[in-house]
């Protein structure tokens, strides 16, 4: 299962990394910047746990990440990118207003700098 998430987490990188400056898909940035950080977190949640997180509450499962992170001892720094990121989503997904260029360059930069801290704790598990 690990594999499934973690290969949506590179499909979706890949896709912010394709968009990433495209005035026509500012809005598909931030959103897929969001998601792609949201399968990285289910992919090494599952590596940790050896369970995918339950339900849609992204925090809850950015805290159970960051838990089982503490347990081995591993460094917890790139939690604060996904949460940061699961803040937007619903407002990035679902508000009122536009997103803009600056907050969609924003998101995909979180979303890098999570996606490097995940792969990061991947390589000090195995």
């Amino acid at each position: 299962m690990f594999e499934i998430f973690y290969l949506r987490g590179q499909q979706l990188s890949y896709a912010r990394k394709v968009m990433d400056g495209e005035p026509k898909t500012i809005s598909a940035l931030a959103l897929v910047s969001i998601h792609s950080a949201i399968a990285y977190n289910d992919a090494l949640h599952i590596r940790l746990t050896g369970k995918r997180p339950k339900g849609d509450d992204h925090k809850t499962a950015a805290i159970s990440t960051e838990k089982s992170c503490r347990v081995r001892k591993l460094n917890t720094a790139g939690i604060v990118h996904l949460k940061t990121l699961i803040e937007k989503k619903t407002a990035y997904s679902y508000g009122n207003s536009a997103v803009t260029s600056e907050q969609a360059q924003a998101v995909s930069i979180k979303a890098e700098r999570f996606e490097a801290w995940v792969n990061q704790i991947i390589k000090e598990l195995e």
